[in-house]
């Protein structure tokens, strides 16, 4: 550790069992003066080395941290929400037992999402129990990296010769809670996209379709004095309304739907109109752009072109 900290970008380290983005430990046996008898909610449990909590910068809110001169092992530091569930106002000084070893809480921080937003913060007991702790925890400076990587792994080598330096981000730990959202929202860009391009191309042929049936009509208002501008207004009206009809049916639909879909989640967005706003004017926009080029190339025409066999 000593030899770690002299390594150049390495801002921290310590030790735990878990990872804070995904808490996996938890434990009813921890009981407190005046917890009743049929109380069997569920504590997370992270055991953990001195500067933990300053290396993973969770915020303390009240009382201290664990610290190496004095002797801590036999205290606890808990989160604002476990405090709650205790039912302690003033909880720096209360005595606490977790999986029967009693202890002392000595602080209190901010509560912890140990695992994703589908489930509720869970109340959170830290214990320093250093030679508990199983993995290693590193704060580095982002531009420094390279560095870091590669004195880390001489380090590891120098005490480890026969072992593989095994290491991970706490990122993708992050990023592997959501592996499904993301495989989920890449899926449905790519179907986005292609239903977007499907539906101009037949509505471009649509258009096509429209202009080439009302060319004689599209000729004779010109000749009778009609501008380029009221040609083609008036004919993408016809299909801007069409759009803004489609969005009244499917706006309803995708708002149930996607606040079934966020319903999954203890915490989530909020579905605002902006949201449907947006995509009824982006639809309409679309349907303008693809059924424009149609009817202004049939609006410019020379109308004699199109009379010449009446």
């Amino acid at each position: 550790r000593h030899e770690a900290q002299q390594v150049e970008g390495v801002v921290g380290i310590s030790r735990s069992n878990e990872r804070l983005v995904s808490i996996n430990n938890q434990s009813s046996s921890v009981s407190w003066t005046g917890k009743p008898e049929d109380d069997q909610q569920l504590f997370q449990i992270v055991i953990v080395d001195y500067d933990f909590l300053e290396t993973m910068k969770v915020n303390l809110s009240d009382g201290r941290s664990f610290a190496r001169d004095i002797n801590d092992t036999s205290n606890m530091v808990i989160t604002r929400l476990a405090a709650d569930r205790m039912g302690f106002d003033n909880p720096v000084g209360q005595k606490i037992k977790v999986w029967g070893h009693e202890g002392t809480i000595i602080g209190v921080v901010d509560d912890i999402l140990g695992s994703s937003v589908q489930t509720e913060i869970q109340p959170v007991v830290f214990v320093c129990k250093p030679e508990w702790s199983n993995e290693v925890f590193i704060r580095y400076e982002a531009d420094k990296l390279e560095k870091v990587i590669a004195g880390l792994t001489g380090l590891f080598k120098k005490y480890a010769v026969d072992y593989p330096f095994n290491y991970k981000f706490m990122d993708d730990d992050f990023e592997a809670l959501y592996k499904t959202e993301n495989i989920a929202g890449s899926l449905a860009l790519g179907f986005t996209i292609m239903a977007i391009i499907i539906s101009s191309l037949g509505l471009l042929g649509l258009a096509a379709y429209t202009t080439e049936r009302k060319r004689k009509e599209i000729s004779v208002r010109k000749t009778m004095g009609a501008t380029v501008s009221s040609l083609v207004a008036s004919i993408t009206k016809d299909f801007v309304r069409l759009s803004f009809v489609a969005a009244l049916i499917g706006c309803p639909v995708a708002y149930y739907l996607m606040s079934q879909f966020l319903s999954g989640y203890a915490y989530h967005t909020s579905l605002g109109w902006g949201v449907f706003a947006i995509t009824v004017l982006l639809t309409a926009l679309i349907s303008m752009g693809t059924v424009m080029f149609q009817v202004v190339k049939a609006a410019v025409a020379n109308p004699v072109d199109a009379l010449r066999n009446e």
